[in-house]
């Protein structure tokens, strides 16, 4: 077969239907956040340093324990990981 052939992971579309109907009640459930978190940090203490920027959420992007300055911007976040991706069966 020589063409191309199109696969759909997943439906964007309902994803975003199922995030809206969960996000109404989230506020209910958000103590569990604060629990995984709590036990994160119990694990991990480091990661009891690594704060939210400005209240949004923030990613903490590391290699090697060492770790880039803390962000809240999705598309630089996107951009390195990007540029970090390993190809599998690549030397």
């Amino acid at each position: 077969h020589t063409g191309t052939m199109t696969m759909a992971v997943f439906d964007r579309r309902a994803v975003r239907a199922h995030r809206d109907r969960a996000a109404t009640g989230f506020a209910r459930h958000d103590f569990l956040l604060a629990e995984v978190a709590a036990r994160l940090a119990e694990r991990l203490p480091w990661v009891g340093e690594m704060t939210m920027l400005d209240g949004r959420a923030t990613a903490y992007l590391c290699k090697n324990f060492v770790c880039d300055a803390p962000t809240s911007d999705v598309a630089s976040v996107v951009a390195e990981l990007d540029s970090r991706a390993i190809v599998v069966g690549s030397v």
